[in-house]
């Protein structure tokens, strides 16, 4: 199991390699300040408080981005297409 832990710089540059945008769409850089607005409302990935620190681990950012990628589903079919 990798334990490795990213700051929130890392989890920010992390984030950007599965694709995950800030406001702007494609191209525009996820902020920092985004990752704590999401902390604090409790909407953002699991993170760890060590010592004051917030740290992420690489496999809780990945789980989250799965679980919040939409789907297409094609209306005609009623299939899910991955």
């Amino acid at each position: 199991m990798d334990l490795k832990l990213l700051d929130t710089k890392g989890a920010v540059e992390f984030l950007a390699g599965l694709g995950v945008t800030g406001k702007g769409g494609e191209g525009d850089v996820l902020c920092l300040n985004t990752l704590a607005k999401w902390r604090c409302l409790g909407c953002g990935p699991c993170f760890l408080k060590i010592r004051g620190a917030i740290y992420y681990r690489a496999a809780d950012l990945e789980a989250w981005v799965a679980q919040h990628t939409p789907r297409r589903i094609t209306s005609a079919l009623n299939i899910e297409a991955v």
